[in-house]
C-alpha cells in the first residue's frame, strides 16, 4: 500500500507539471495567436538557473523566485524583441513560428553549453530521501 500511495503522488506530480507546461502553452496561443515551440525550453531554462542557484547554497524558495522572474525575463525579451518587429513587419504565422523554433535551438544549445547533456539530481525541497 505504501509503494502504490508512493507512485500515486509521483505520478500526480508529474502530471501536474505536464499540465502546467500544456496549460502555459494554450495561454500563450490565445494570447498572441503564435504557437510558441520554445515555451518548453524557456522553462527548462528557469528549472537550471534553479538548479545551478541551489547547488551553490542558495535557499530553495529564493531560488524557485529568481527562476520564475528570469523565465519571464527571457520570454518577455523574445516576445518583444522578436516576434512583437516581426509582427509590425507584417510576419506571417509560418514566420513567427519559425522564430519560435529558432529560439527553441538556441535556448537548448545554450543550455547544454552552460550546464553539459549529463543528467543531475535536482534537491526535492522537503526531504533527501
Amino acid at each position: 500500500m505504501a509503494r502504490f500511495l508512493q507512485y500515486l503522488l509521483t505520478g500526480l506530480s508529474a502530471g501536474s507539471l505536464y499540465a502546467m507546461v500544456a496549460l502555459g502553452l494554450v495561454l500563450i496561443y490565445r494570447s498572441t495567436r503564435v504557437l510558441n515551440f520554445a515555451h518548453a525550453d524557456m522553462a527548462t531554462v528557469g528549472t537550471y538557473i534553479a538548479f545551478a542557484l541551489i547547488t551553490i547554497g542558495v535557499p530553495f524558495w529564493m531560488a524557485f523566485s529568481v527562476a520564475l522572474l528570469a523565465g519571464a525575463a527571457v520570454a518577455m525579451v523574445f516576445y518583444f524583441g522578436a516576434l512583437v518587429p516581426a509582427q509590425r513587419k507584417g510576419a506571417n504565422p509560418l514566420g513567427q513560428i519559425i522564430l519560435t523554433l529558432g529560439l527553441a535551438l538556441i535556448l537548448q544549445g545554450l543550455t547544454v553549453y552552460k550546464w553539459g547533456a549529463e543528467p543531475d539530481r535536482f534537491p526535492f525541497p522537503l526531504s533527501d530521501t
